[in-house]
């Protein structure tokens, strides 16, 4: 069970975490890190912290659970984990965080970050 978990590095749950627009499976937007923080009870700047980590060993049962479900992922939902790895497979470009206002100061560095960690 532990190792989904670990399948899936904070930093890439992540990059994941986005939401439909308009009831759209197509149409997607990143969730910015306030929203994540105020879902999951969590300070912005632990969020951030949370998110440039790669590996959940730093970060408590408590934290990661309340992160992961506020990233809208279940490393133990197989629909979650399928989808996150069919995506991955697929040559994940993330192309819905090039739209957000914080790609160049947060997202291209989160994903760099998880290249060059192995992180997915």
């Amino acid at each position: 069970m532990w190792k989904n978990l670990k399948k899936f590095s904070p930093s890439l749950v992540r990059l994941l975490a986005r939401r439909s627009v308009d009831n759209s499976k197509s149409k997607v937007e990143a969730i910015s890190n306030q929203e994540i923080a105020v879902l999951a009870q969590i300070p912005v700047d632990r969020v951030i912290e949370i998110s440039m980590t790669s590996e959940w060993s730093s970060i408590t049962l408590g934290e990661a659970q309340a992160f992961c479900t506020a990233c809208s992922f279940d490393p133990f939902n197989s629909a979650d984990r399928n989808r996150a790895s069919a995506y991955l497979r697929s040559g994940a470009t993330f192309a819905y965080l090039k739209k957000h206002p914080h790609w160049n100061t947060f997202f291209k560095p989160l994903i760099q970050h998880v290249q060059t960690t192995k992180g997915y």
